[in-house]
């Protein structure tokens, strides 16, 4: 089960809505979409299996802990980048 913190569901919105600005800026068959969209379904694919309470833990990164391990969710992005959405991708941690 998912229990989120009304402060990780408006962070998890932003994420969601990065990987579409994203999507919009770059076009969806961009190496920089599929990256950020393959490890976005990644983590929440993992937050789902995994379960826990989940809370935020900074800019497009979340927490969570459930009965038996603690993990996070961590957005390492690319500031490179001025002209568009920062790139990036997710990754899980425990």
């Amino acid at each position: 089960m998912l229990d989120f913190t009304n402060e990780a569901f408006d962070e998890f919105t932003n994420m969601r809505n990065h990987v579409l600005m994203i999507r919009n800026f770059y076009g969806v068959e961009s190496p920089e979409f599929i990256k950020v969209s393959e490890s976005f379904n990644n983590v929440v694919y993992n937050m789902v299996r995994l379960g826990g309470r989940i809370f935020r833990d900074g800019n497009l990164s979340l927490i969570a802990a459930n009965d038996f391990i603690t993990y996070g969710i961590v957005w390492f992005g690319n500031n490179d980048i001025y002209d568009g959405p920062e790139v990036g991708e997710w990754s899980i941690h425990s």
